[in-house]
C-alpha cells in the first residue's frame, strides 16, 4: 500500500478541515445497509448439496454442488454466477468432460485470474478415489474445460482434489490421503500454455492421520497447507505448514505455524485463508467447549509469521463449529459457524471481523433472510472486495439438502459499518484519510489521495439501496 507523502498528507489534512466545517450543517441520513441475496441453481433438486463450496473473485461467484447428478448419480457440478440487473444470475453450469457417477466434482472450488478450479476427490482416473481437479476458463463468452489435473504419482484412495487453491498463475491441489494417509499437495504452473506439475509438497514430519492438505491456501509466492491432525503441539492440536519460492523458482518448506494457545484436539488448520501477508486459520474444535471453535490471524513479519489476533464467536457455546471455514481479504476476515443457532437451530452464520489498530473486533453477523433449521450457512465462505459469499448446502427450499448460497454485499458508503449512512461515516472516512490509513484507499488503486476522497463522496451521496 502506498501511503501519502508528507506533502500530500498536508493537503489531505487541509481538505479534511474544510470538509468538517461543510458537513456541520448537514442533516443525518439513515439508509438500510441491505440484506443478503439468496442464490440457487436453476435446476435445483433434492440432495444436490449446492453451496458445499464457494469462491468469489472479480465479479464471478462459483458454487460447488458435489452430489449433483449432472453426469450420473453424485457426479457433481459447479455453478457460476455474475451480477446482473436482477441480482446474481446463473451464467454457467460446469461439468467435467470425463465426469462419472460418484466423482463429487465441486467438493472444492477456487477462482484466480479468470480460471475456475474444481476438485473431484472421488474420481477414479488412477484407481478408486484417486481424485482429479478440473480447470475451466471463459472463451468467446462460454465457460469451457481447459484441462484435467492428476498427480504425477496418482494412486487409489489419495483423494486428490479434496482441497484446491489458486493465485497468480499457480494452482495447488491437496490429496490428504496420499502416501498411505500422510498427505501431499501438488503445485501446478502454466508452461507453454499447459498446466504442469512443478512441485510435490509433503509435511516436514509425515505421519498417518495428520490430514495434511485437507485444507490449503495460495498467496503470492506462498502456499499454506493445513494439517489439522498434526500432533506437534499436542494430539490433534493441528498446524499449518508454509512453503515459499526458493532461489531456483521451485518450492521449499519455510516454517510450521501453530496457535499460541495450542491445545490437544483443537484441529487448528481445518481451514485457511490467505491474502498478501495476512493469514487466517480456523480451529473448529478449539475454545471453551466441544467444537465451539476459534480462528487465528497471523501476519508475515519478514523472518516469521506472527500471531496477531485470536478470533472467537461473540457468544461462545458448544458445537458452533466456528472456524470450519475462513476467508480473508484486505483488513476483513470472515469465519463460518455453520451450526450457529442465532437464526434457527443449526441455521448457521458467517461472522465478520475487521482489523483496527492491530486488533480484529467482531463487526457483523451475517444470516440468511429466512434462516431455517439445518441450513448450515457458513459451512463454506469466501470474500472479495465488498462481497462475502456463504454456502448453505443443508438448505431444503427445493427439497432436502438441495442447498443454497447467500451473497452479502457491503454498502461502501456505510464506512463505519453501523448499518446507517450518515455523517459518522464521513467522519470515520476523514480520520482514515487524514492519517493515510489503507482503509481510505476507496478506489483500490494502492494509494490514499484525493481520488479516494472523491470516490467516497460519490458513494456517500448515492447512499445504500
Amino acid at each position: 500500500m502506498n501511503r501519502t507523502s508528507g506533502q500530500n498528507g498536508g493537503v489531505n489534512r487541509r481538505i479534511v478541515a474544510r470538509f468538517r466545517q461543510a458537513i456541520a450543517s448537514l442533516v443525518w441520513v439513515s439508509v438500510s445497509a441491505g440484506q443478503g441475496e439468496r442464490v440457487g441453481a436453476q435446476d435445483a433438486a433434492p440432495g444436490d448439496a449446492f453451496g458445499f463450496s464457494v469462491a468469489v473473485r472479480d465479479g464471478v461467484l462459483a458454487v460447488g454442488s458435489p452430489t449433483n447428478d449432472a453426469a450420473g448419480n453424485d457426479s457433481g457440478a459447479v455453478y457460476l454466477f455474475q451480477r446482473g440487473a436482477g441480482g446474481w444470475e446463473q451464467r454457467a453450469k460446469l461439468s467435467a468432460s470425463e465426469a462419472k457417477p460418484g466423482d463429487w466434482l465441486g467438493h472444492s472450488v477456487a477462482i484466480a485470474e479468470g480460471l475456475v478450479v474444481a476438485g473431484a476427490p472421488l474420481a477414479d482416473p488412477a484407481g478408486s478415489e484417486s481424485g482429479a481437479a478440473f480447470l475451466f476458463a471463459e472463451a468467446a463468452g462460454e465457460w469451457v474445460q481447459v484441462q484435467r489435473l492428476t498427480a504425477s504419482d496418482a494412486a487409489a484412495g489419495a483423494r486428490f482434489g479434496f482441497a484446491v487453491g489458486a493465485s497468480s498463475g499457480v494452482v495447488v491441489v491437496g490429496a490428504y490421503q496420499a502416501d498411505g494417509g500422510r498427505g501431499a499437495a501438488y503445485v501446478f504452473e502454466q508452461i507453454a500454455g499447459v498446466w504442469e506439475q512443478t512441485a510435490r509438497l509433503v509435511p516436514p514430519s509425515p505421519s498417518v492421520g495428520s490430514y495434511f492438505a485437507q485444507s490449503l491456501a495460495v498467496g503470492d509466492g506462498v502456499v499454506a497447507v493445513g494439517s489439522m491432525g498434526d500432533d506437534g503441539a499436542g494430539v490433534d492440536a493441528g498446524a499449518v505448514h508454509l512453503y515459499v519460492r526458493d532461489g531456483g523458482g521451485g518450492w521449499e518448506f519455510a516454517e510450521t505455524i501453530t496457535a499460541d494457545d495450542a491445545t490437544p484436539g483443537a484441529l487448528f488448520g481445518a481451514s485457511i485463508g490467505l491474502d498478501g501477508g495476512v493469514m487466517v486459520v480456523g480451529a473448529l474444535a478449539g475454545d471453551s467447549g466441544p467444537f465451539t471453535g476459534a480462528a487465528y490471524v497471523f501476519r508475515n513479519a519478514g523472518a516469521a509469521w506472527v500471531q496477531e489476533a485470536r478470533l472467537a464467536p461473540p457468544a461462545p457455546a458448544p458445537s458452533l463449529y466456528f472456524g470450519r471455514a475462513v476467508a480473508i481479504h484486505g483488513a476483513m476476515a470472515v469465519v463460518g459457524s455453520y451450526r450457529d443457532d442465532t437464526g434457527a437451530t443449526d441455521a448457521g452464520a458467517a461472522l465478520v471481523y475487521e482489523e483496527n489498530g492491530g486488533a480484529w473486533p467482531h463487526t457483523a453477523t451475517l444470516l440468511a433472510t429466512d434462516p431455517n433449521q439445518g441450513d448450515w450457512l457458513g459451512y463454506a465462505v469466501a470474500i472479495d472486495t465488498g462481497v462475502i459469499a456463504a454456502g448453505a448446502h443443508g438448505d431444503d427450499d427445493n427439497g432436502p439438502f438441495s442447498g443454497a448460497a447467500w451473497v452479502f454485499e457491503r454498502c461502501r458508503a456505510d464506512f463505519n459499518c453501523d448499518g446507517e449512512v450518515n455523517t459518522l461515516d464521513v467522519l470515520a472516512f476523514l480520520n482514515a484519510f487524514a492519517s493515510g490509513d489503507s482503509k481510505a484507499d476507496f478506489n483500490g488503486d494502492g494509494a490514499v489521495n484525493t481520488l479516494d476522497f472523491l470516490a467516497f463522496l460519490n458513494a456517500w451521496t448515492a447512499g445504500c439501496p
